[in-house]
């Protein structure tokens, strides 16, 4: 029963405190952890003021599979676009 997360994270700016994937869909936040030491990380990531949710193996993995199909349509999408950034794909392109 090994231990896996599904980070979602981001840094604005050099010296600026890290934000949690929470958006106006999923207030809750998208990190998420399964495994022997998920409460154990949930617990880090709140003393951080940072969300996670523990999950089933069954859930975790849906929301992993997700995760991962996104980083692959926007990557694919960046590439064939020749978008700078990841932002740039998702706003300039979210019609494809």
């Amino acid at each position: 029963d090994n231990t896996q997360i599904l980070l979602f994270l981001a840094v604005t700016a050099k010296g600026a405190d890290p934000i949690d994937g929470v958006t106006k869909v999923n207030p809750e936040g998208l990190t998420a952890v399964t495994g022997k030491w998920g409460d154990d990380f949930k617990t880090r990531l709140n003393s951080m003021n940072l969300k996670c949710n523990v999950l089933d193996k069954p859930a975790y993995d849906k929301q992993m599979y997700e995760k991962m199909f996104w980083i692959c349509t926007m990557m694919l999408v960046g590439a064939a676009k020749g978008c700078e950034t990841v932002g740039d794909a998702g706003r300039d392109h979210a019609d494809l």
